[in-house]
C-alpha cells in the first residue's frame, strides 16, 4: 500500500490517518501467489523491533542473489530489479541516518544494502516494502513509473506523489529515513505520537471511514512505524483470503507485508541474525545450535552473513553449543558440503575431494538449508588451491601440493580453462608437502640456466632433447612450450636420460619412427636409453601393433639400412648382411626423417658375412649383443669390454655372424691384456704391446693373435720384469697380474718388496679396463 503520510525530511507536519482517504491502488488485492498462513498475524505486533532494525541480516551479495532467484529472467524490453541501476547522492549524517556516500550507476542491491546500513533498517524490510508497494521484487515487466515511486514514499492517499521523492534511490533512502523519524529520535520534534507504542489506538480497516476501525494495543515501535506508513489493518475477510481478495472493506498493505516477510524470511518476531555477538565471542546461529566463530575465520563469516548482532547472554544460552564453527559447511537437508570463501559457498563434488581439502564428510558444521541457501553459490572446489602467503596456484597430486608454473599451464592442466582455486585452510595444507613445479604434461621447456630443451616428467625427471627431429619421430610437440624457465622453477628436478627414439610407456619399451611407436624386445633396445614417459603423454601417442625383435631403420628416400645395436646405429652394408642378421627373413624396416638419421649416434658397420669367422675378427651373433674375438685355430674369446680391445689396439670394426658359429667356437675364455704375436708374449696397455716374461702371464688366458692382426699392432721395445703392474689413469690403486687375477697392492712397502726396492714399471690403462679385469685378494 502507498504511504498515508508525507515523509518530509524537513519535519513538516504530515497528514494523520483521520485525514486520509486512499486511492484505489491503496487497497487493491495483489495478483494471486502461493497461499500463505496468517495464523501468527497480530495487528498489535506486526513486527518486533529486533527484526525491523536488524541491519545485518543480508549482505549486498545476498540481496543480489535473492533478487536474481526471484526473477531469473526479465521480459524483453523491461529492466527488472536485479538489473536496475540508479545514481545515488551523498548524504550527511543526521539524527535518523548515518552518512551515505553516493555513486554513479549503483546497482539496486547496493543501494538497498548501503541505505540499510546507514539508517539501521533491516534490508529485508526494504525488499518487502518494494514488493508490497510496487511489486518490484517479483515483477518481470516493471515500468518506469514503478521505479519512480518504488517505496510509495511521499505518496499520501489524499494527494499526488511528491516529485521530490521521485527516483529509486530517493524512494529507498527517503523511506528508510522516515522509518527512523517515526520514533522521534533525539534532536527532532515529538511529532509522531498517534500510534505511539505502549498505548491502544483505533486502527482503521479501510480509507472508507464507514468500514470502521478496531482498538489495537501497539506493542512496539516497529508496529507503529508500519501503521504510520500504511495506516490500515486487515479485516477478517482480508486475513481469510491469504494473498487473495477480501471484501469491499479490506485493505491489504500490512497484511501483504506480513505475508511476504514470513514467506521469504521467516518470523517477524525473531531476528534472523546468523551472526551474534555477546562480549568478545561471535557465534554462527543456525537452527537450534550456535557455533563459535574463530577470530581467523571471522572475516569469511562476516562477508557471508553480515555484521554480528549484539545480544545478551540469555539469548546465547537459548542455543545449544555446537562447538567451533568450521569453514566447511553442510546443508543439513541435502548433505551438500561447501567451503566458505570470500563470502561465497563453494561446493565439493565428492567426499574424496572434501578429504583432499583437509576435512571429512560428517565432520563439517551443519546448518539449515535456509541458512545454507542464504550464502551466494560460487564455483565448485577443484584439485587446484591457493596457499596463504604464496601467490602461486597449487595442484593436489598424491601427498604433494605442486605449484603450477603459470596461468597458461594452469589452464592446460584443466582442459583449456582456468579453474577456480580457493584458499585452502591450514588444516588442509598441513596434510601436504610442497612439491616440485608442475608443468604441462608432454610439453617442452627451455632452461634459462643452460639453454637446453627438456621434457619435464611428473615424477621430477628432465629428459633432454638433443634434436627436434627426435620429437617429430616420437609424435611429441615440435616447439618449446615455455622459454627461459628459471632455475628456481626447476628446483627438485633431476637430469635424467636424453630423449631419443627409444622410450618406455607402461613398462613396455618402444622405438619411434614417423610419429608412431613400435614395441621393441628388450634385446633390441639393449644399450639405448629408454626413458619412461608420463602416462598421460603415452596415452596420446600413436602405437602400432608390430613387435620388433631387431630394430632396422632407414632415412626416407635413402637405400641405407641401419641396425640399432648396443646404443648405436650400424650401417648394414649389404642385403646378404641384412639377411644373415635376420636368419634369411626380410625384416620390418622403419622409415625416419633424413635429419633424424644424421643426428643418430653411429657405430661400426655390419660387414658382409662369411661362412666362417676369420682369425683376428671381432664378431657378434645375430641373437646376442655379446662380443667375441677370433684367435688362431678358430677359437673365440669373449670380450668383456670394448676397453680391452682398445688397450690391445685392435680396430673396433666387428661383424655379425650366425649364432651357430659362436656356439661352436666360443669356448676359449675371456680376452684379457695378455696376447701372443709371432710367438712373442706381451701385455697390452693404451694400444701398445709390452713384452713380458712367461712367469708374468702364468694363470692367464693368452690370446694367440693371427699374423695379419699382429702386423697392425704397435709394440714397445722394452721387456718387463717378471711382475706385470697396471694402474688406471687418474686412479691411485696399483694392481699386480698374478695367477690369472689382478691383486691390489695395498701399500708402498708391499710394492717395494715386489720389485726389490727398485723403481717399478707400472703400465697405465683405462679405468674402464681396470673395472673389466678379474680381481683377486689384495696384497698386504
Amino acid at each position: 500500500m502507498f504511504v498515508a503520510s508525507i515523509a518530509l525530511v524537513l519535519g513538516v507536519a504530515v497528514a494523520s490517518p483521520a485525514q486520509a482517504s486512499a486511492p484505489a491502488a491503496a487497497v487493491a488485492a495483489p495478483a494471486a501467489v502461493v497461499p500463505t498462513s496468517l495464523s501468527g498475524f497480530s495487528a498489535g505486533n506486526l513486527m518486533s523491533d529486533a527484526v525491523f532494525f536488524a541491519k545485518g541480516t543480508m549482505t549486498e551479495a545476498q540481496i543480489q542473489a535473492f533478487l536474481q532467484a526471484k526473477v531469473p529472467a526479465c521480459r524483453s524490453g523491461y529492466t527488472c530489479l536485479k538489473d536496475w541501476y540508479d545514481t545515488s547522492r551523498t548524504t550527511k549524517a543526521d539524527a535518523m541516518c548515518g552518512a551515505y556516500s553516493g555513486g554513479t550507476r549503483e546497482r539496486a542491491s547496493r543501494i538497498i544494502y548501503k541505505v540499510a546500513q546507514a539508517c539501521g533498517i533491516n534490508p529485508q524490510v526494504i525488499l518487502v516494502t518494494l514488493q508490497k508497494e510496487q511489486s518490484l521484487v517479483l515483477s518481470t515487466a516493471p515500468t518506469a513509473t514503478r521505479y519512480r515511486i518504488a517505496m510509495g514514499q511521499g505518496c499520501p492517499d489524499t494527494a499526488a506523489c511528491d516529485t521530490r521523492y521521485y527516483g529509486f534511490f530517493n524512494q529507498v533512502y527517503g523511506a528508510a529515513w522516515q522509518f527512523k523519524r517515526y520514533a522521534n529520535p533525539p534532536g527532532t520534534s515529538q511529532y509522531f505520537t498517534w500510534y505511539a507504542p505502549g498505548k491502544t489506538w483505533n486502527v482503521r480497516y479501510h480509507p472508507n471511514t464507514s468500514c470502521g476501525s478496531k482498538a489495537t494495543y501497539i506493542q512496539n515501535q516497529a508496529t507503529a512505524n508500519l501503521y504510520y506508513y500504511t495506516p490500515y489493518q486487515p479485516n477478517a475477510a482480508a486475513l481469510k483470503a491469504g494473498y487473495g481478495t477480501g471484501d469491499s472493506c479490506s485493505a491489504y498493505g500490512n497484511r501483504n507485508f506480513y505475508n511476504y516477510f514470513t514467506d521469504w524470511f521467516g518470523s517477524t518476531q525473531t531476528a534472523v541474525a546468523r551472526l551474534i555477538q555477546q562480549g568478545d565471542p561471535v557465534y554462527l546461529v543456525s537452527g537450534t545450535k550456535r557455533y563459535h566463530v574463530q577470530k581467523a575465520d571471522f572475516p569469511e563469516f562476516s562477508r557471508a552473513f553480515g555484521s554480528p548482532t549484539r545480544v545478551d547472554s540469555a539469548y546465547v544460552a537459548a542455543f545449544a553449543d555446537g562447538g567451533p564453527a568450521s569453514l566447511y559447511l553442510r546443508n543439513a537437508s541435502t548433505g551438500d558440503v561447501s567451503l566458505l570463501r570470500d563470502g561465497t559457498r563453494h561446493r565439493f563434488a565428492t567426499c574424496a575431494m572434501v578429504a583432499a581439502w583437509g576435512s571429512s564428510c560428517g565432520s563439517e558444521t551443519s546448518i539449515t538449508s535456509a541458512d545454507y541457501q542464504t550464502m551466494k553459490a560460487g564455483s565448485s572446489i577443484t584439485a587446484f588451491a591457493r596457499v596463504s602467503g604464496d601467490a602461486r596456484v597449487m595442484v593436489i597430486e598424491g601427498d604433494h601440493l605442486r605449484p603450477v608454473y603459470d596461468g597458461v599451464t594452469l589452464a592446460s592442466l584443466n582442459g583449456g580453462k582456468a579453474p577456480y582455486a580457493a584458499l585452502m585452510p591450514e588444516a588442509g595444507v598441513a596434510k601436504y608437502r610442497i612439491g616440485i613445479t608442475r608443468f604441462a604434461s608432454g610439453e617442452y621447456i627451455r632452461s634459462a640456466a643452460d639453454n637446453a630443451v627438456y621434457l619435464p616428467t611428473q615424477d621430477g625427471r628432465l629428459l633432454r632433447l638433443r634434436a627436434w627431429t627426435y620429437s617429430k619421430e616420437l609424435g611429441l610437440p615440435g616447439a618449446v612450450f615455455r622459454s627461459d624457465v628459471p632455475a628456481s622453477a626447476l628446483e627438485g628436478y633431476r637430469r635424467s636420460d636424453d630423449l631419443g627414439l627409444f622410450v618406455t610407456c607402461g613398462g613396455v619399451v618402444y622405438t619411434a619412427a614417423a610419429g608412431e611407436l613400435h614395441r621393441a624386445k628388450s634385446t633390441a633396445a639393449a644399450g639405448f636409453p629408454a626413458p619412461a614417459l608420463d602416462a598421460s603423454v603415452c596415452a596420446e601417442l600413436s602405437k602400432s601393433s608390430t613387435v620388433l625383435g631387431q630394430v632396422f631403420i632407414q632415412a626416407a628416400g635413402a637405400p641405407e639400412v641401419y641396425l640399432a645395436q648396443g646404443g648405436v646405429y650400424r650401417h648394414v652394408v649389404s642385403r646378404a648382411a641384412l639377411l644373415t642378421l635376420t636368419g634369411g627373413v626380410w625384416p620390418t624396416i622403419l622409415t625416419v626423417n633424413a635429419a633424424t638419421m644424421t643426428a643418430l649416434p653411429k657405430g661400426d658397420p655390419v660387414l658382409e658375412p662369411n661362412a666362417d669367422p676369420r682369425p683376428g675378427e671381432l664378431v657378434r651373433s645375430t641373437q646376442s649383443p655379446n662380443l667375441y674375438v677370433v684367435v688362431e685355430g678358430g677359437t673365440m674369446l669373449y670380450v668383456p669390454a670394448w676397453a680391452i680391445v682398445d688397450e690391445i689396439g685392435i680396430a673396433r670394426n666387428h661383424r655379425t655372424v650366425k649364432q651357430a658359429a659362436i656356439e661352436s667356437a666360443a669356448n676359449g675364455g675371456r680376452l684379457g691384456l695378455f696376447v701372443r704375436c709371432d710367438g712373442e708374449l706381451s701385455i697390452a696397455a693404451q694400444g701398445k704391446l709390452h713384452r713380458v716374461k712367461l712367469a708374468g702371464a702364468s694363470g692367464f688366458v693368452v690370446a694367440d693373435l693371427p699374423q695379419t692382426t699382429c702386423g697392425d699392432l704397435e709394440r714397445s721395445s722394452e721387456t718387463l720384469r717378471a711382475q706385470a703392474l697396471v694402474q688406471g689413469v687418474g686412479r691411485n690403486e696399483v694392481y699386480l697380474a698374478d695367477g690369472g687375477v689382478y691383486r691390489h697392492v695395498t701399500s708402498r712397502a708391499v710394492l717395494d718388496a715386489l720389485v726389490g726396492g727398485k723403481d717399478p714399471r707400472i703400465l697405465r690403462i683405462a679405468p674402464a679396463t681396470v673395472d673389466a679385469l678379474p680381481q683377486g685378494e689384495p696384497l698386504r
